[in-house]
């Protein structure tokens, strides 16, 4: 391996990408990958040939040389770089490539690529998701994986998520995307994670979609993902799915469930595995709003995402969202110069190499804004265009506007011009009348009457055709297409009053002008709008998440209001807004001042105490000031713009009594977020029994302990086995002035596999067993403490998690998505010398100091002498009640080998002593050695007379056990782990020593 030792660094990076790598790789994309440049990397692969290590494959393509080291040989000894992190390029630590750690090595690419993904998609970027999703594929396909953990394969399906939404936010590798679908669900089944794969079955339809299968071959998934969300019910699993099944209802042409879904998704909720996804999913909903004519809420929806990608950097989701803007804005008859300000603002981020599907869209989008200006011409090139570069990519569907492109499409057939290669206008017609998608099927039928019309059929059956149009549109919320097919009704009903023969007059749908068939303003509801309020009020009252209840009350305001976004505020001091909820105001947007806009109004609202309004032609807002009780005042506000004609129009309707109504409202989720916050109490088996353990030379500790109980940070116990370490930590607890409750863990004692369910708790359905939700021990400590016992005995899986945890005090159950905060305070313990750990590598550096904040070692007992006494006489008079004896005193003789002895299980051990000398005292006479105990056994040696202990009086089994588990124990000095402990005498599981060790009351 001398070759190896002799490379420099730049070729150690290469050659480590060489070994990752499935086939070859270019010189660019390597250079891309590593953050070098190219003369750097042609030049290292140039030396690696040398050296007989690289191959060349073509024009600037390398491959590892055939007959050379393997992969496995180069991974295990090529030398480590001195930086990890390697100049920036997108893997972010080039030795992670040769971690024997699959899924860490998988961890770190997702992560790579979806960081990069923050600032813009590039060509290598796009390789590197195509080999990671092969080297997910291949380790599917490897037998090794039957031998992985559950806690492991639920880390490689979580990132299975996580590649099939960046390969649907890219639109890449779909065809590998369903490989590994249909082996992330095969484990998913396996280790019984409903959750997932409820996921993993609509990203599947999705999938599917993308590839052309039809939406009703899809509706069996559909109806069984949705079967299995009921079945769950809960509202961590109904918000990620709702983001999907409002995709998917938008794709089978029902506009009404698309909105409906939409409302079920939190904002502010965070998946970090579907990031990508949740930006660009939107455009759904915000597409059924323009098709219901909601356009205040379409523009709303469009603008606050649009405004948030671009304050994120993030040039492929802003494209997306100016293309969005432009297809509403232009059917809500905008000014044309703000039309086409979104149109080419999109042109000049899309780049068609890049960004294959949003460049679709682009000329979608190019060729209906030539058409709806009647510039026809310029639409059929767009129209050509649009067609001639979906043909050369993968996918067989487009994601949105496709039932526009259709129509387009038949009236350029009928309007003579040649024909578009690759479109079939009779097959796209029949294909679309037979399909699921309703919103097809309705333009399908508007374009056969058009083209019965042409062929010269009775206008009886045209008529007919449109009125089945018109049906359908309706069912499926295409109100927007109702009022251009109504206008052809008409046309036809005259044609039949006037008995017109020979020669018909051309009927061409895009001759109706947009501004008079665009959808009128929707008639009011019944009542006045603080009766509708009230009627919708009234279905929150049953919420009993504050956050939920908050961001329904928002929604329902944004359309009663018909405003475009509404946000409630909790005061505005000092020019800053801090937001409670909001419907379309983004995170991002508060952070960076963009709703600073609403500071004077709401200021005046609240001076006032009175509802503010503003009523220009192109701006309308109000802010209603809410007294929410124990708070400051709160605003509720509300905006429009583009549309503001449509708030403007209710302004004068929001008065007193409405702000009446809404505080009321807001005062009933304050009080009962209020009463949520406070403490919760729950039992813990054990607590009650507090024996004491205090003594002279424990003073100073104590002391100390009590100036760092009143603090929140992390303290770590250090001290043998039996020293009172959890003991300790409850006497910190309670001098702590902590509400909540303390909360013991003893990760030891349980199953590894459980371990992470029991810390953070988990979702029904989350794994085979998951009957029903569990709160975790980091839930249960809200506002108390949480001592974790044994902290050294923690896998660095775990570690790694419970860092996270420390950090900002928020965790997400297993199986779940969503964030919860605990205010819990950390007490570790461990007999373990860490500093050491930290060095073997057993235990992680980060989480070593963030638990080393403050330390406090407990002395054992052999070097507390003055305490054995005192400690003792406590114990006999602790056991001498329960046992109904006599409290006896110790001789002179007594004290005088207590204080001897070394006591290797410190005051777990004397406890143990005590307890037995009051059971086998009779009548003055206290027995602390028995003749058989009366030196420390040790052992490798057999102690007499144990057999008489262990069976006199003929005990019960139960009874045996304890006693046979005591004697061990002490044998053994108090230690469990490890083979000269409990775990290595007994030959069993240290899980189910601890068990039986608690289930007997001996720790």
């Amino acid at each position: 391996m001398h070759r190896l030792s002799a490379l420099t660094e730049d070729q150690v990076v290469a050659l480590s990408v060489l070994a990752f790598v499935r086939s070859h790789i270019h010189e660019s994309v390597l250079a891309e990958w590593t953050g070098s440049t190219i003369r750097e990397t042609s030049l290292a692969l140039r030396g690696l040939h040398g050296a007989g290590l690289a191959h060349a494959c073509g024009t600037a393509c390398w491959q590892l040389a055939p007959g050379g080291l393997g992969r496995a040989e180069i991974r295990a000894h090529l030398p480590t770089l001195e930086a990890r992190a390697y100049r920036g390029g997108l893997l972010s630590e080039i030795d992670r490539l040769r971690g024997p750690d699959e899924i860490a090595v998988f961890e770190a690419l997702v992560a790579d690529i979806s960081n990069r993904l923050e600032v813009s998609v590039t060509a290598g970027l796009r390789v590197l998701l195509t080999e990671t999703l092969e080297q997910m594929l291949a380790f599917c396909d490897e037998e090794r994986t039957l031998e992985k953990s559950r806690e492991e394969l639920s880390r490689f399906l979580e990132l299975a998520i996580a590649i099939l939404g960046l390969s649907l936010y890219l639109a890449r590798n779909l065809s590998l995307s369903i490989r590994l679908f249909f082996f992330a669900n095969e484990i998913a089944i396996r280790i019984g994670d409903m959750r997932k794969r409820i996921i993993l079955k609509l990203s599947e339809v999705l999938l599917d979609h993308f590839t052309g299968r039809s939406s009703l071959q899809a509706l069996p998934s559909l109806m069984e993902s949705q079967e299995a969300i009921d079945e769950l019910g809960d509202n961590d699993i109904l918000c990620i799915a709702a983001m999907f099944l409002s995709s998917l209802h938008f794709n089978q042409g029902d506009m009404k469930k698309t909105l409906h879904y939409y409302n079920e998704v939190d904002p502010a909720s965070y998946v970090w595995n579907l990031r990508y996804y949740k930006d660009l999913s939107g455009i759904y909903p915000s597409s059924a709003a323009h098709f219901l004519g909601k356009f205040h809420l379409a523009i709303g929806i469009a603008k606050s995402a649009c405004r948030t990608a671009h304050l994120k950097g993030n040039e492929l989701t802003e494209g997306w969202w100016c293309l969005q803007l432009t297809m509403v804005l232009g059917d809500a008859g905008c000014d044309r110069g703000e039309v086409e300000k979104y149109l080419n603002r999109a042109r000049s981020l899309l780049d068609p190499r890049l960004h294959e599907m949003a460049y679709v869209f682009y000329l979608h989008v190019t060729a209906c804004t030539h058409s709806r200006y009647g510039e026809m011409d310029k639409a059929y090139e767009a129209l050509k265009a649009y067609h001639a570069f979906f043909t050369s990519c993968e996918f067989e569907q487009t994601l949105f506007g496709r039932s526009r492109s259709y129509e387009l499409s038949v009236d350029f057939f009928r309007r003579g011009y040649p024909p578009i290669p690759s479109v079939d206008v009779e097959a796209e017609t029949r294909k679309n009348l037979n399909g699921g998608d309703k919103m097809m099927r309705g333009a399908a039928l508007r374009q056969k009457a058009l083209l019965a019309y042409d062929a010269g059929k009775p206008l009886s059956v045209v008529r007919q055709l449109l009125t089945e149009s018109m049906e359908v549109f309706h069912e499926a919320g295409g109100t927007i297409r109702i009022p251009q097919t109504r206008q052809l009704l008409e046309r036809v009903g005259c044609l039949e009053k006037e008995g017109a023969g020979g020669q018909r007059p051309p009927l061409f749908l895009e001759e109706i002008a947009w501004p008079q068939a665009k959808i009128a303003d929707p008639e009011p509801g019944v009542g006045s709008l603080t009766q509708r309020c009230t009627r919708r009020f009234k279905k929150l009252t049953s919420h009993k998440e504050p956050s939920i209840f908050y961001r329904q009350l928002v929604t329902i305001i944004q359309e009663e209001f018909e405003a475009e976004r509404v946000i409630l505020v909790r005061g505005v001091e000092e020019g800053a807004v801090a937001g409670i909820a909001a419907c379309n105001v983004s995170r991002e947007e508060l952070e960076h001042g963009v709703c600073n806009s609403l500071l004077p109004l709401a200021s005046q609202a609240i001076e006032r105490q009175e509802v503010a309004r503003v009523n220009l032609e192109s701006f309308a807002a109000v802010a209603i000031p809410v007294s929410a009780q124990g708070a400051s005042t709160w605003v509720l506000y509300a905006e429009s713009q583009e549309t503001s004609g449509r708030l403007g129009r209710l302004l004068g309707e929001m008065d007193e009594h409405l702000a009446l109504l809404i505080t009321s409202e807001v005062r009933s989720a304050v009080i009962l977020e209020a009463s949520q916050q406070q403490p919760r109490y729950y039992p813990v088996p054990g607590e009650s029994s507090h024996e004491p353990f205090y003594g002279v030379s424990m003073a100073p500790l104590l002391k100390k302990s009590a100036q760092a109980a009143r603090t929140d940070a992390t303290i770590l116990i250090l001290g043998e086995t039996g020293v009172g370490k959890e003991l300790f930590a409850r006497h910190i607890h309670s001098e702590s002035g902590r509400k909540g409750p303390f909360i013991p863990v003893h990760p030891a004692s349980m199953a590894e596999s459980l371990i992470e369910s029991e810390l953070f708790g988990h979702e029904k359905g989350a794994f085979t067993g998951a009957t029903s939700q569990k709160v975790g021990f980091f839930e249960l400590a809200n506002q108390g403490t949480l001592f974790i016992d044994e902290v050294g005995e923690i896998s660095l899986s775990l570690q790694v998690k419970l860092l996270r945890v420390l950090q900002n005090h928020k965790f997400t159950r297993v199986g779940g998505t969503k964030e919860h905060l605990s205010d819990f305070r950390l007490i570790a313990a461990t007999n373990r010398d860490l500093k050491q750990d930290v060095i073997d590598g057993t235990f992680r550096e980060d989480l070593f100091y963030r638990l080393f904040v403050l330390p406090f070692t407990i002395p054992p007992l052999r070097e507390r002498s003055e305490d054995i006494v005192y400690l003792a006489q406590m114990f006999l008079t602790h056991f001498a009640r329960r046992y109904g004896k006599t409290v006896l005193s110790l001789t002179p003789g007594q004290i005088a080998d207590l204080q001897s002895r070394p006591w290797q299980g410190n005051i777990r051990e004397l406890k143990g002593i005590m307890e037995r000398a009051v059971i086998l005292s009779s009548g003055d006479r206290l027995e602390l050695f028995p003749e058989a105990h009366e030196s420390s056994p040790s052992l490798s040696a057999p102690v007499a007379g144990a057999g008489t202990e262990l069976f006199g009086g003929l005990p019960t089994l139960k009874e045996l056990e304890k006693k046979y588990l005591a004697y061990v124990l002490g044998l053994t000095g108090g230690k469990v782990a490890g083979p000269d402990g409990l775990e290595g005498v007994l030959q069993t599981k240290r899980s189910t020593i601890y068990a039986k060790l608690k289930r007997h009351g001996l720790i």
